[in-house]
């Protein structure tokens, strides 16, 4: 099992940042073997080596910071995905399921 409490558990990210208004955090994108329900288990393609990766939580006006280690053979999100360029940010609330 990826999450080690089964499938599909949305897991939070690990903030090292001790600021209230900072999310700081790496994230890595990997082939990984994932329970997929009934103990059947899959190569995925996973964030933190689950899926779905951890869910990012801010607020208006706080910080992220999110280190994205690519294990994969090829980027890890489409090339007009606002997550595709590191000069690229997030201006209009959203909620960000990775």
């Amino acid at each position: 099992m990826a999450t080690g409490i089964g499938p599909y558990v949305v897991s939070d990210p690990n903030d090292t940042d001790p600021a209230a208004a900072v999310l700081e955090t790496t994230i890595t994108a990997a082939h990984t073997m994932v329970n997929i329900g009934g103990g059947l288990m899959a190569s995925a393609e996973t964030f933190n080596e689950g899926i779905p990766g951890p869910t990012l939580r801010l607020n208006v006006g706080d910080t992220m910071i999110v280190r994205l280690v690519n294990e994969l053979d090829h980027p890890p999100f489409p090339e007009e995905s606002p997550l595709s360029s590191p000069h690229r940010s997030l201006r209009q609330p959203s909620c960000l399921h990775l």
